[in-house]
């Protein structure tokens, strides 16, 4: 299977529904044009990808977050269904009174297929989310193209038991983490839990970054790194990248390097 990982420029005047929504238009714009030049299965975007991540975003969320099934997913779910690939993307929802940054799967067929509301909520450097939003209490893996999927979102990934649940007792062979990560003191070790997570489970991991001098980074972490197998790293721009996905690749590295069964736990 073929997945792309898509990191967006996402302007710092996101704070209306109508800038939101011309946004969210433009990225399903891209998607579209890259699909028809590099067909993909499924391509993923990063956390609150339809809004600026910012404080004054945040004081906006009754105006800006929506229904998992509301009009940024009506879009994307277009988009979806004319290239017949699966959207990953991320929005700020409204369930019940009460504000999730949530990650939604948007199927082949226009369908929403999963949506995961983040677990651990980032308190500290450039994030104030705790602010704002609640806590989910989800744990989501589905299936794509006979590969099974997990996903977690930005500071999840620094909690490696919840890393090894998704991997170990739910079956994921390939993990999707998209961030927001800005280029605070946090910034430097990202790709450091990236590269762990990875291994240690040993499964591909995709992080998924926005755009832009205080942002960038997303990275395509294959299940091994050595001396002719590296991560690919992406710089500050927007840009879109597309990746196989090889069981057999995963079947080589579980038996070469015999982690899992070795573990006595």
């Amino acid at each position: 299977m073929k997945i792309a990982i898509y990191q967006p420029e996402i302007p710092d005047t996101i704070v209306t529904a109508d800038a939101r929504n011309e946004h969210v238009k433009r990225l399903a714009q891209a998607i579209r044009l890259h699909a028809a030049k590099e067909p993909f299965d499924m391509i993923v975007l990063p956390e609150l990808a339809t809004i600026t991540y910012s404080r004054e975003a945040f004081l906006a969320l009754d105006e800006l977050a929506e229904p998992a099934d509301g009009a940024s997913s009506a879009v994307f779910k277009q988009t979806a269904k004319d290239i017949e690939a699966t959207i990953v993307f991320g929005l700020p929802i409204k369930e019940d009174g009460l504000f999730f940054i949530a990650q939604v799967v948007i199927d082949h067929t226009g369908h929403v297929a999963a949506v995961y509301r983040k677990r651990h909520l980032a308190q500290f450097g450039a994030s104030m989310e705790r602010d704002f939003f609640s806590r989910g209490t989800d744990i989501c893996t589905f299936d794509c193209k006979g590969v099974r999927i997990g996903l977690m979102i930005c500071y999840d990934i620094r909690f490696p038991e919840y890393v090894r649940r998704l991997a170990w007792e739910e079956g994921a062979d390939v993990l999707l983490h998209p961030s927001a990560f800005s280029k605070d003191d946090t910034y430097p070790s990202w790709h450091a839990f990236v590269l762990t997570r990875a291994l240690e489970n040993q499964v591909y991991l995709l992080s998924v970054n926005r755009a832009g001098a205080m942002w960038g980074g997303s990275v395509m972490q294959p299940p091994w790194s050595g001396w002719n197998v590296q991560a690919d790293v992406f710089a500050e721009a927007e840009a879109i990248r597309v990746y196989e996905i090889d069981a057999g690749v995963l079947e080589d590295v579980r038996r070469t390097y015999s982690y899992r069964e070795d573990a006595d736990w």
